[in-house]
């Protein structure tokens, strides 16, 4: 993680997770609370395989030092990946009053692949694999109790997914906006190759 001056649009520090929680990767998009806390969902491995790790940095620092602000960050609650060796691709999630929401999409990320690239360094997109007979399930984490509501399990069609709209509780129901494909397909539209021949049109024009 980087601070970057508002100013001068410079480095002025630089923040590595992984030194200070126990993840290797995390979303790409944090998800800002009203109080200034921050929470991200980062993977961790373990002895049965892949985690998901819901962790935050404080809104309001227990120390007066700004400078240990990145430092107070703390794991919040950990689940275990549906596949063990191979979890989902995660590039958002979404919190509402009483709940984290990970949604456990059918695009998912091979751990065996992920070593082999290093030595073949191949695209990382090597590495994702598509389960397409697999539901979707969307993961509960209860923010009061810091553990997965687990009494009913969420399922629904596959899907792939980036980016999520918007997510609230209505009562008894929790409501999710999603932007959905059918497929992951438009990520080929992703490499400079596809952008020169214009390739994501022939996939958006169907």
């Amino acid at each position: 993680m980087h601070e970057i001056d508002h100013v001068t649009i410079e480095t002025r520090s630089q923040f590595n997770t992984s030194d200070h929680l126990p993840v290797v990767t995390h979303c790409a998009h944090p998800v800002l609370l009203s109080d200034g806390t921050i929470y991200n969902i980062g993977l961790n491995a373990g002895l049965t395989g892949m985690n998901y790790v819901l962790f935050e940095f404080p809104g309001q620092p227990k120390q007066s030092d700004a400078t240990n602000f990145m430092h107070q960050c703390r794991v919040l609650a950990k689940i275990p990946s549906r596949w063990p060796f191979n979890p989902t691709y995660m590039h958002a999630f979404a919190v509402t009053e009483n709940y984290v929401i990970l949604v456990e999409q059918s695009l998912c990320i091979s751990i065996a692949q992920v070593f082999q690239l290093k030595i073949t360094h191949g695209p990382m997109t090597d590495a994702l694999i598509w389960y397409g007979n697999e539901p979707v399930r969307f993961r509960l984490i209860n923010r009061h109790t810091m553990t997965e509501h687990d009494s009913y399990v969420y399922l629904t069609s596959p899907f792939f997914f980036l980016h999520i709209i918007n997510a609230y509780e209505d009562g008894n129901y929790l409501v999710i906006d999603l932007c959905c494909y059918e497929n992951a397909d438009m990520l080929k539209c992703m490499t400079i190759d596809a952008l020169e021949v214009e390739f994501c049109l022939k996939i958006f024009d169907k």
